[in-house]
């Protein structure tokens, strides 16, 4: 039974030889040519006497001194050389190049930005908050307003309120009137809750009333009643209800841990509803912590919304600009990221294509920024990289790339 599944493993691999030889003479010619050193540091010279090694193109790992079939898959071996073994160099001329998209890019400092982007959700703005609360006690005789969502204008009605405290108030004023203690009681019955409209009122009335009318203290939108119907009783201090305006409104975006060294005051933002419209803004306050569950912390940013564009509990995208300065960059399609560390190909001239490890910042859109491992004026690799990755993993030594490096 394990002899009959090596023998349908050779001939599956037999099935594919053809086309990753037309794959390699494309990328090579028919015949490799040995890597020199061109001024690249860990690279040896070698002459035409190198000597040769056998591996199969399926299973890199397999080394043999003679050609032979794969122990593995039953395909014959490919020579390669003892050069491109130690360094993974590979040689691409100009033509195959062009037929197979692969081009370079010179390694140049550049102005690098990044894009974040965060998950929002829009927020009522303290300030834009009011509170409807009882001053005096009181029984609600009748509600005007009964359902959270009603749109209120300042001064609206909204609720008729029996109250013998705010009738004895009144009935103190008005004895009070032309006296020295006038101005006293026109201000508890402002403390209690009456406007200067209704004390003029009751100026006006002569006559004190067991009700009063319970009126809004600004425009917007009720949000909600606090369990208040028609015969509640309102001890003094009891919130009735809270009104919201959203011409003005706060926007939440949450930031990873990892990316809040990136945040700043005054940073620029857009937001993008669900309409996909967008509005700029500017980041307005940073909180200090992080959440420990979800190991975010927020940012806020207040908006002007007098369009209504942005409605409390609507969740938004939000972009924000963050720059590097200028910096060492290259492609991001430059790099192949092995799990262990990052590759480039530097263009050694001749055709060379030679692996090198590099060390890498923050990723800028399309760019990396580079901390070490190239030098500005070199030339690396930018489209078809992992084409040139597949052909250096082929005649590279195990050693160099590494089985759990992930280039395949």
């Amino acid at each position: 039974m394990r002899e009959f599944l090596y023998l349908e493993e050779g001939r599956r691999g037999r099935s594919v030889r053809a086309s990753l030889v037309a794959l390699g003479i494309l990328l090579g010619g028919c015949e490799r040519t040995e890597v020199g050193t061109h001024g690249v540091t860990g690279v040896a010279a070698v002459t035409d006497k190198v000597t040769e090694v056998w591996t199969c193109p399926m299973h890199p790992s397999v080394r043999a001194p003679e050609q032979s079939p794969c122990p593995l898959c039953g395909m014959d071996l490919a020579k390669i050389t003892k050069s491109e073994v130690a360094t993974g160099a590979v040689r691409i001329e100009a033509t195959r190049r062009q037929q197979f998209g692969i081009s370079t890019s010179p390694v140049t400092k550049r102005m690098l930005a990044a894009e974040l982007e965060l998950p929002g959700v829009v927020e009522w703005k303290e300030s834009a908050l009011h509170d409807v609360t009882m001053r005096a006690e009181g029984w609600v005789e009748r509600l005007y307003v009964s359902e959270a969502g009603t749109t209120v204008e300042r001064g609206g009605r909204l609720a008729l309120i029996y109250s013998p405290e705010m009738y004895g108030a009144q009935r103190e004023f008005l004895a009070a009137r032309d006296s020295a203690r006038e101005v006293t009681k026109i201000e508890r019955l402002r403390l209690l809750g009456l406007t200067r409209a209704q004390i003029r009122e009751v100026d006006k009335r002569g006559d004190g009333k067991d009700t009063f009318v319970l009126r809004s203290p600004a425009s917007g939108t009720i949000i909600d009643f606090y369990d208040v119907v028609d015969g509640t009783h309102l001890p003094a201090g009891t919130r009735v209800a809270r009104i919201g305006s959203t011409d003005q409104v706060r926007v939440a975006m949450y930031a990873h841990e990892r990316d809040v060294g990136l945040l700043g005051p005054d940073m620029s933002v857009v937001l993008v509803p669900p309409d996909g419209t967008e509005i700029e803004g500017t980041v307005t306050r940073l909180e200090t912590w992080v959440d420990p569950v979800t190991r975010r912390a927020k940012a806020l940013v207040d908006f002007d919304n007098a369009s209504g564009k942005l409605m409390p509990g609507m969740t938004v995208r939000a972009f924000l600009r963050i720059p590097f300065g200028e910096q060492l960059a290259v492609p991001a399609g430059a790099v192949i990221s092995t799990g262990k560390r990052d590759v480039v190909f530097v263009d050694a001239g001749d055709g060379q294509l030679i692996p090198r490890d590099v060390q890498l910042g923050r990723r800028a859109k399309e760019w990396y920024e580079v901390r070490g491992g190239l030098f500005e004026g070199e030339s690396v690799v930018s489209t078809g990289t992992f084409l040139v990755a597949s052909e250096s993993k082929m005649s590279a030594s195990q050693s160099y790339w590494g089985r759990s490096d992930g280039v395949e």
